[in-house]
């Protein structure tokens, strides 16, 4: 099977991604729940290379786009709908599944769960939606 990858579709994703986790912990949405559920004040979460964070950040976006643009790409999905499908069971396999054995093992809060896991289930939404739209 010949894949195509639509690389600005990636990036527009990646983009979006990026965006939507700058809002999800930002203080206005869920931040201050974040830094409770991880045990860190405001001024112990501006310590350290924010810089290498935040690129850090943006290239797992891009790694979890162009992933997930393959996946569309193996389903040959070209709606919204099929997009977002897509992106949810990549979620249920590939992120909330391997995420509870941590969650359950290592004791984090419930919290720290529910943030991190609806964060990435509505990026991964989002970006299936983008990126089937765009293939």
């Amino acid at each position: 099977m010949n894949i195509t990858i639509n690389y600005l579709a990636v990036l527009i994703a990646a983009v979006i991604t990026f965006v939507i986790g700058g809002l999800w912990y930002s203080p206005a949405m869920f931040g201050r729940r974040w830094m409770m559920a991880v045990g860190k004040t405001e001024e112990e979460c501006k310590k350290g290379n924010r810089s290498v964070a935040l690129i850090g950040a943006f290239v797992a976006a891009l790694m979890m786009a162009y992933v997930l643009a393959i996946f569309i790409g193996f389903a040959q999905a070209k709606t919204i709908f099929q997009g977002v499908t897509i992106g949810l069971w990549s979620w249920v396999g590939f992120v909330a599944a391997p995420t509870l054995s941590n969650y359950l093992f290592s004791g984090w809060s419930r919290d720290l769960y529910l943030i991190n896991n609806s964060y990435y289930l509505v990026s991964l939404l989002v970006m299936g939606a983008v990126l089937a739209m765009w293939t």
